[in-house]
């Protein structure tokens, strides 16, 4: 028992049984997506299920390789029809967004997964809960957020992230709402609209899709006089769904991973075998319960590390720490790829592939600043090019432009440099494609 929540069964299993049950749902999954799936009859070719097979032998599932075999490009990845089933999209790339469907058994399930999390973090039936989530242009988060809190049964607002901080506020002050969910970067600004008298009635606050950083938390704690639970509303991904959640002694970066669900493999980038201890590797995910497309060994992009010890609630499933993003930045809640930039820095002649971007953090903002070397001939005036590549940019990531325009986020720093003036990594001569300094502290 933690508080008023009871544990289910899975959460206490131990090592052993978990394993055993995520092998079940393991091979079940992959005997149907190589009988059902096209993509997957060619992807688990050398995987004999009836003989002695690993998770290792499967191959990983990139996401190029998603994106190419999905819909709309594809339908090879489904195992049946695409019908009954929403279609979400990614909220972070836009010259090539990512499709997901999910079967309506699928999205009831995940639903299941939101209550624990929830639950774990401290949302109780009893609570009045704005729903600040993004909503529309087949945006996941406002859809299952919705469908949770039909589910745990509390009283719901579902303003969305397009409605106005004012008429938020004006609302707040008409209902005993006592319960924030939502991005960062909005929850802050209607909490700073908020009247004195609306601000008092917050007691708990959810928030997903971007880092809270210290700065932040203490602000909200200062501007909330009541406010007792400021907890992230777990680790997702439009990919896979939510995959890891927090308690109350697993906090920060820490999650605990929904280990009956989904499978999770941190490898060395290296050699992708599996790292040992508390290595830092990469992630591979696998959703052991999302038939419609499976997902299996997808590698989404984050770095992460074990965390061994035991957790002080009582639960038994694997704990993880995020250490962030293989090669992407969250500016706000769009996600910038390295791949999206260099696609607009290749436009440009006179620069040459060697780019890097850093992430920074003022007044509770983030900043992207894209520095890019100049070829050695190129003469021109440096600002010029510098203005027309943040234009390149923009054109590429209008979500990002959006977040600027809206003041979510500061405006876009481009700087235009010599040839060898971004510095290079000792030893291999390389330079470090993201750099994100809001980690530094």
């Amino acid at each position: 028992m933690i508080a008023d929540i009871p544990l289910d069964a899975v959460e206490t299993l131990d090592r052993e049984a978990l394993e055993a049950l995520q092998h079940r749902k393991l091979a079940h999954l992959l005997r149907l997506a190589k009988e059902r799936s096209p993509f997957y009859a060619r992807h688990l070719q050398g995987v004999d299920l009836d003989g002695a097979w690993s998770l290792e032998t499967v191959p990983m599932l990139t996401k190029e390789l998603l994106i190419a075999h999905s819909p709309p490009e594809s339908t090879e990845l489904l195992t049946a029809e695409l019908a009954s089933a929403y279609v979400f999209r990614s909220g972070g790339t836009t010259g090539s967004p990512k499709f997901s469907p999910f079967s309506f058994d699928e999205v009831r399930r995940i639903t299941g997964m939101f209550l624990r999390t929830y639950g774990a973090a401290g949302l109780r039936p009893t609570d009045r809960v704005a729903n600040l989530f993004a909503a529309g242009s087949l945006y996941a988060s406002f859809v299952f957020i919705n469908r949770l809190l039909e589910e745990m049964g509390c009283l719901s607002f579902p303003f969305t992230g397009n409605a106005p901080a004012e008429v938020v506020g004006r609302h707040m002050e008409l209902f005993p709402i006592n319960t924030l969910v939502g991005f960062p970067t909005w929850l802050l600004e209607v909490v700073q609209r908020l009247s004195p008298e609306a601000q008092a009635k917050i007691e708990k606050i959810f928030y997903a899709g971007e880092h809270l950083y210290p700065e932040e938390q203490a602000y909200l704690h200062e501007h909330l006089p009541n406010l007792q639970v400021l907890a992230s509303a777990g680790y997702g991904a439009v990919d896979t769904g939510i995959m890891g959640f927090q308690c109350q002694h697993s906090t920060g970066s820490v999650h605990h991973v929904h280990g009956d669900q989904v499978l999770f493999e941190i490898v060395d980038p290296a050699t992708m075998r599996p790292v040992t201890g508390e290595e830092e590797g990469v992630l591979l995910i696998t959703t052991l319960d999302r038939f419609l497309m499976p997902v299996i060994r997808y590698a989404i992009g984050d770095r992460a590390r074990w965390v061994e010890a035991p957790c002080a609630c009582g639960r038994t499933l694997p704990r993880f720490a995020l250490l962030g993003r293989n090669d992407d930045l969250r500016i706000g809640y769009a996600t910038v790829a390295s791949d999206e930039v260099m696609r607009a820095v290749g436009e440009h002649a006179a620069l040459t592939s060697t780019v890097q971007m850093i992430k920074e953090r003022e007044d509770m903002r983030d900043r992207l600043i894209v520095q890019a070397e100049a070829r050695t001939e190129f003469a021109g005036d440096r600002e010029t090019l510098a203005s027309d590549l943040k234009a390149s940019i923009f054109r590429h990531k209008p979500d990002l432009y959006k977040l600027v325009q809206t003041g979510h986020v500061h405006d876009v720093t481009v700087q235009v440099l010599s040839l060898g003036e971004i510095p290079r990594m000792p030893v291999t001569g390389k330079v470090r494609r993201t750099v994100d300094r809001t980690l530094d502290s």
